[in-house]
């Protein structure tokens, strides 16, 4: 079980330099790295390592020779992210980034929670950091610190060093409680239980923020530029502050070994077409970071995080089984044309979820005595 404490670093003139200087030749052995990847079509590490290691080494003589190696390692990892967008279709270049964050192992960087300091391996030696641990934080006291990376945020022009934490995966014995959980665009989420979290407020702001947005790039002055990158850095606040909300609510419902069920909505965007005017709405809000913050805080109340075919969800009639496609009146009404049962839709389609999870829960049981929970997205800032 992992999770990722966001830490925000006091500098002084002399520390913020040697982080900045070790930020720059960090990003420049990275983008060296993607380039000779890239254009050799070299994905291997240990070839590009021979190919790259020694001409950084000469170029970058004050870079610690670990970092040297995690920048290569990195653009390994962005290569063959690449390659898989690549697969799917989507159009592709060279990666290349502005300001890549550090990546630190165990053996160059030191952090103690408990006394709030950090020790960092940078160009011009080993430098110490403090800072302040939220209260929130402090669960995280008796877990164990893995790597880390060292981030500049240009717009606060503040430094943070993300900590991944570590903690065995409790074991967890399902309890027979399932609980389904449909995702839309009406309703951001449906439980079997049932809780109907609304999106009319929400939408009410996705549109203000939309039109102001367009109204913004019409101008395309520089003042609303600036406008537009401050708009978009609060919509991102609002939607993981809801998410973390929605969430929250959601897995506080239930008990500890119960199982929540909702849909694979992996590549949702591109296997579904909507009507011109659901557009926006369907492609405004994240339902991938919703999923992330529902599958790591499941993990840590013990709760089973499941993903399902979300396939004939919607269509299926949970009470006689009959499916097709006559049985979804309208958006927010299911009528079986079978049976007579009728409700809401998305109720609907969280019962069924609920029903694939038991028969998914049932053979995990004949197979083992416990369950252990799914494995959940490390994300800093946890709440």
């Amino acid at each position: 079980m992992r999770a990722t404490l966001r830490l925000k670093l006091h500098t002084d003139e002399r520390t913020a330099n040697a982080l900045r200087d070790t930020l720059e030749g960090f990003t420049a052995c990275f983008n060296a790295a993607t380039d000779y990847g890239w254009t050799h079509d070299e994905r291997n590490s240990l070839r590009l390592h021979r190919a790259t290691y020694t001409g950084l080494r000469e170029t970058h003589p004050s870079l610690p020779s670990q970092r040297v190696c995690a920048s290569r390692i990195k653009a390994v990892e962005a290569l063959k992210s690449v390659d898989a967008r690549k697969a799917k279709g989507k159009k592709v270049g060279c990666p290349i980034s502005a300001l890549c964050p550090v990546r630190y192992d165990t053996r160059s960087y030191g952090v103690r929670l408990q006394d709030e300091c950090a020790s960092l391996a940078t160009t011009q030696g080993r430098v110490c950091l403090t800072f302040s641990l939220p209260v929130y934080y402090r669960r995280y006291l008796t877990w164990h610190t893995t790597s880390a990376d060292l981030c500049f945020d240009p717009h606060k022009r503040r430094f943070y060093l993300h900590v991944v934490m570590e903690k065995d995966t409790p074991t967890v014995s399902p309890n027979g409680d399932v609980v389904g959980c449909d995702l839309g665009v009406r309703r951001i989420a449906v439980t079997s239980k049932p809780q109907f979290f609304s999106s009319s407020a929400l939408h009410r702001k996705a549109r203000r923020h939309q039109h102001l947005r367009s109204a913004l790039q019409r101008k395309g002055t520089k003042s609303a530029k600036r406008h537009l990158r401050r708009l978009g850095r609060a919509w991102y606040r609002f939607t993981r502050e809801q998410n973390h909300l929605i969430a929250n609510a959601i897995l506080d419902a239930l008990p500890e070994g119960a199982a929540l069920t909702v849909e694979d909505l992996t590549d949702i965007r591109e296997r579904c077409q909507h009507r011109k005017g659901q557009r926006g709405l369907f492609h405004r809000w994240s339902f991938a970071q919703l999923q992330a913050f529902l599958a790591y805080k499941a993990q840590q109340h013990g709760i089973v995080f499941v993903r399902l075919d979300p396939r004939h969800t919607s269509r299926q009639c949970p009470k006689c089984g009959h499916t097709e496609k006559a049985n979804r009146k309208r958006q927010g009404v299911f009528h079986c044309v079978g049976c007579g049962y009728e409700a809401n839709a998305d109720f609907v389609a969280a019962c069924n979820l609920r029903q694939k999870g038991r028969s998914l829960l049932a053979r995990l049981l004949s197979e083992s005595p416990s369950c252990p929970t799914t494995s959940g997205s490390s994300e800093p800032g946890r709440r």
